[in-house]
């Protein structure tokens, strides 16, 4: 509702077009350039005052700057964006919950079906086994090769590499604390 221009009594269209895939034939959309975007006043749909409406965009500018780089609201799943299905790399998506726990999902198979992997995980133990594995790993011994018990198989590749850049990078810190040093930037970054 915030970025919604009709509650300033303003009514915009040709925001975006579909444009047709060539190698699917499927049409896509696209977002427009702005000068092709058409805008009408509508000062009886207005519901929020200019001045508010000027505050609240320049608040929300400010907000987005601060973010590190993230457009909007920060993701609120530590691994969000970098974990990808082993099948056919596209990313794994958040795809509802099971009994209150969330599960994850190739996004190429539940968009169009044409990735094999259908299978879901459920995130807590995908997290789990990246950021709490390599430090449980001495204390416990692992079945299933090295995955927790419980993981779907159908990811395991990109979780293992996940798994071998964080102990990488915790191998790293710890070396470099040993000998007084802090650890460069290069193997904090993976």
């Amino acid at each position: 509702m915030i970025c919604n221009e009709i509650y300033r009594g303003v009514i915009v269209w040709n925001c975006v077009g579909k444009i047709r895939n060539p190698q699917t034939g499927r049409k896509v959309p696209r977002v427009n350039p702005r000068s092709e975007w058409q805008r009408i006043e509508a000062p009886h749909l207005r519901i929020v005052p200019e001045e508010l409406w000027q505050e609240t965009t320049a608040r929300l500018a400010k907000a987005r700057n601060a973010n590190c780089g993230w457009k909007g609201v920060p993701p609120r799943r530590i691994l969000s964006g970098l974990l990808r299905c082993g099948a056919c790399g596209s990313s794994i998506v958040s795809a509802g919950s099971q009994r209150g726990r969330p599960m994850a999902r190739c996004s190429r198979s539940i968009e169009s079906g044409d990735c094999t992997n259908s299978r879901q995980c459920r995130l807590d133990l995908i997290e789990e086994a990246v950021l709490g594995g390599p430090a449980r790993g001495a204390q416990e011994p692992r079945r299933d090769r090295g995955r927790p018990p419980g993981l779907c198989r159908g990811m395991g590749a990109a979780l293992e590499g996940a798994i071998a850049r964080e102990r990488r990078g915790r191998a790293h810190a710890t070396g470099c604390a040993s000998r007084g040093r802090a650890p460069s930037r290069r193997s904090r970054q993976g």
